[in-house]
């Protein structure tokens, strides 16, 4: 993918993908997931109005910022062109230690067609070799079962339950040496 040297998140891809730094062209796409209930039910409840906004500019702020605190990408088709979800690190919700959490949001079009695996494998390698994170976190509501399936393919060990949270199913994965 192209590095185009600016402040921020950089372009990387997989076979079928390209992951796109979050844009302010993004914002239709960023309302049809974070404003879609059915997309949004092990998440949280859905966005609309000023609170929309304010996650999208929020989403973009950290996106473009030289400071890691969260990055967000597009995820686009290679073959076509259309646009597939969003995939997410961000350091609010991760613990100490430097890691961050990691999410997946995909269109319900895309469901079920291996896009998520594979944009969260681009993502993790993304994570430990661009963005130089030494671990990440992926936490979700107990009943979101793909979520479960996800982070177990992907390697990440279960951690103990968090007492008192909204997601307190919580996995990491700690980088290699």
């Amino acid at each position: 993918m192209t590095d185009t040297g600016a402040v921020g998140a950089r372009e990387f891809g997989s076979a079928r993908m390209e992951m796109q730094p979050l844009a302010d062209a993004d914002a239709p796409l960023y309302a049809r997931i974070y404003g879609d209930a059915e997309l949004m039910r092990f998440v949280a409840p859905p966005l609309s109005g000023a609170a929309l906004q304010r996650s999208f500019n929020a989403a973009l702020e950290s996106t473009r910022a030289r400071n890691f605190r969260g990055r967000y990408w597009r995820m686009v088709e290679r073959a076509g062109g259309q646009d597939i979800g969003i995939l997410g690190l961000s350091r609010a919700a991760a613990d100490a230690g430097g890691g961050a959490e990691l999410g997946c949001m995909i269109l319900g079009a895309w469901h079920a067609q291996g896009f998520a695996i594979e944009g969260l494998r681009a993502l993790v390698e993304h994570a430990f070799k661009v963005e130089a994170l030494p671990r990440l976190v992926a936490m979700h509501m107990p009943a979101h079962a793909a979520a479960v399936a996800l982070v177990a393919r992907l390697g990440f060990q279960r951690e103990p339950t968090l007492a008192g949270a909204v997601y307190t199913t919580r996995w990491s994965l700690i980088k290699a040496p």
